[in-house]
């Protein structure tokens, strides 16, 4: 795990909280329609996390692109098939968020049980956030 990230906080939690919640809400959308549905509260997922990085309350951690990109990216016949981001609001509060033309949106917290935050990040092929920042 990189250095450069916060240890957390009263607030920091918090704001894990809310995420994590819109993260359950969204890994909760099935049924018909789901896609519309998923792409709906995705939306709402991305617009926070993008006002929560202006804010400086987010730090992305590796990343292809940021999330106005991300939110760009969404419905584009482009030569990227997926942008991801991994983003946290603390040293232990993880998420990953992402689109791709051949499906729909992902957005769920990094489970520290079944994921490899590193192996996840140098497989990024971009190279913004503070993982890629502390390799220079």
């Amino acid at each position: 795990m990189m250095h450069k990230l916060p240890a957390p906080t009263e607030e920091s939690r918090a704001l894990a909280a809310v995420l994590d919640e819109m993260a359950k809400e969204y890994a909760a959308i099935l049924g018909e329609g789901y896609r519309a549905r998923k792409a709906e509260h995705f939306e709402k997922c991305r617009a926070l996390a993008s006002t929560l990085y202006e804010q400086s309350k987010v730090i992305i951690y590796a990343g292809d692109c940021d999330f106005d990109t991300l939110h760009n990216s969404i419905g584009e016949d482009n030569k990227h098939l997926v942008a991801i981001i991994i983003f946290c609001t603390d040293s232990e509060n993880f998420y990953i968020m992402g689109v791709c033309i051949k499906s729909t949106s992902l957005f769920k917290r990094y489970d520290k049980e079944k994921d490899d935050l590193d192996a996840l990040a140098s497989d990024r092929w971009g190279k913004l956030g503070v993982y890629f920042e502390e390799k220079k």
